[in-house]
């Protein structure tokens, strides 16, 4: 009886294949392959960073008509969905507004004789005006200050 012995090699993979044609054709690129393959990167990145800016300036306009129109409609018969859908967008419906208070406070008190009425300043007292209304309202900032500050015996 004859043996018969044969033997395996193993097949490369496609992967294999294509790895190898690939470090091929890098090793065949010249210098000026490489700077023109570059040059093409750069041009197609500048085209994408135009067209991002294109789109983002039209998805902004987008969002300005939408929120105009929401806030033109607030008062129709459709609010609630058009808060709704500001909701869902994020589109903020509120407004900023001044409130001013023009107070005149008078007090008569009693002083030892002796007093300097002088020496009374407006950093003596402390003037508190306190919001106690809606909880929808958010106070950024507020201040206090006094225009017109005077002291006089009776």
């Amino acid at each position: 009886m004859t043996e018969v012995t044969t033997e395996t090699t193993a097949q490369p993979s496609k992967f294999d294949i294509k790895k190898q044609q690939a470090s091929d054709k890098i090793h065949e690129m010249t210098m000026d392959d490489i700077a023109g393959y570059i040059a093409g990167l750069q041009i197609n990145l500048e085209d994408s960073r135009e067209t991002n800016t294109t789109l983002r300036g039209r998805l902004q306009t987008l969002v300005d008509t939408v929120t105009e129109f929401i806030k033109d409609n607030l008062d129709s018969s459709f609010a609630g969905a058009l808060k709704q859908l500001a909701n869902e967008l994020d589109i903020e419906l509120s407004k900023d507004v001044t409130i001013s208070f023009i107070v005149k406070y008078e007090a008569d008190v009693t002083v030892p004789i002796d007093f300097d009425i002088d020496s009374i300043d407006e950093s003596d007292f402390d003037i508190t005006i306190r919001y106690t209304g809606n909880d929808d309202v958010d106070f950024d900032n507020d201040s206090t200050e006094v225009e017109d500050f005077e002291t006089e015996e009776n």
